[in-house]
């Protein structure tokens, strides 16, 4: 037995007086060492004030996202000299970390999300770390096993057709392999899939057909994936399309922020029961689907 493991079994035996002891195993004893330095290392994030220069280095350094983004960087550094501007991102930030903390997730995720510095990028109305952690949640909330879940905390992670920061490059296999080691090849696959399908295709072809498509468009050409999928796939990518979509109405309250699901609406007869739940609040509020209404004319 590790010495160091001994002795704190030991001081375990002391604290508890007398009786038997629940020995931790050595794998748990290192799973939870862990995660006390991953909520260490967001506690320190927490304390410490980012200045502007800070939040566009995150963007400046990264290769990736020159290649789509190239004022985004510009952006963020002339915003962020307002004082209010940035006291608003730093509260993201902080709030993203916070969430991130209390999340039920694996501290080799969490300590990846940090690596990327998630919590120092944009997203709508919150931060990417935010969102990510939220379209997550509520996709276990919706009853989808982890495999499908961990899909919407990184979904965005290789930029998408609308949200150009590419924190991570999909033709990239190293970028691939980081992924992959975190959530799993299949799970990395459905990633790559959502990132690069054109959404107005998909509901289109799905309503045009009265069936689910067997194929997604992608936004750029590349030959990284084949362009078939199955049924599993397509109700994957039609549940993470609903989450996306939906998590920013969850965490602002904002009905405006139903907007972006109107297109999703044609997809409510595929998805699970949470899903369904999300589109028929969408419904409530944009009870109409002609193209112009889905955002797709």
């Amino acid at each position: 037995m590790d010495r160091r493991f001994f002795l704190q079994t030991l001081a375990l035996s002391s604290l508890a007086g007398c009786g038997p002891v629940q020995m931790m195993s050595p794998a748990s004893a290192a799973a939870s060492t862990k995660a006390a330095t991953v909520d260490e290392i967001i506690d320190r994030r927490i304390a410490t004030n980012v200045t502007g220069d800070e939040f566009v280095a995150v963007l400046t350094a990264n290769p990736n996202i020159v290649r789509r983004a190239p004022k985004t960087a510009a952006a963020y550094r002339a915003g962020l000299r307002d004082p209010a501007a940035l006291a608003q991102f730093n509260q993201g930030r902080i709030k993203a970390l916070r969430r991130l903390k209390a999340a039920d997730l694996d501290p080799t995720i969490k300590m990846f999300m940090l690596d990327l510095q998630l919590e120092k990028v944009d997203h709508s109305v919150a931060m990417c770390m935010d969102h990510f952690v939220g379209v997550y949640e509520l996709l276990r909330q919706w009853g989808h096993r982890d495999e499908i879940a961990h899909v919407g905390l990184f979904h965005a992670i290789y930029g998408t057709e609308f949200n150009i920061i590419d924190l991570l490059n999909y033709k990239s296999p190293a970028d691939r392999a980081r992924v992959q080691s975190v959530v799993g090849d299949g799970t990395e696959r459905w990633i790559v899939l959502y990132g690069l399908l054109t959404s107005c295709s998909f509901v289109r072809g799905t309503r045009d057909t009265g069936k689910p498509v067997t194929s997604v468009d992608f936004f750029e050409p590349t030959n990284v994936l084949p362009r078939a999928i199955s049924d599993d796939d397509f109700r994957t990518l039609a549940e993470l399309q609903v989450a996306n979509a939906y998590e920013p109405y969850v965490s602002s309250k904002r009905q405006s922020e139903l907007g972006l699901g109107r297109k999703f609406t044609l997809l409510r007869e595929y998805l699970s029961t949470g899903g369904q739940a999300a589109i028929d609040d969408v419904l409530r509020v944009f009870p109409k689907n002609t193209d112009a209404d889905i955002g797709c004319a």
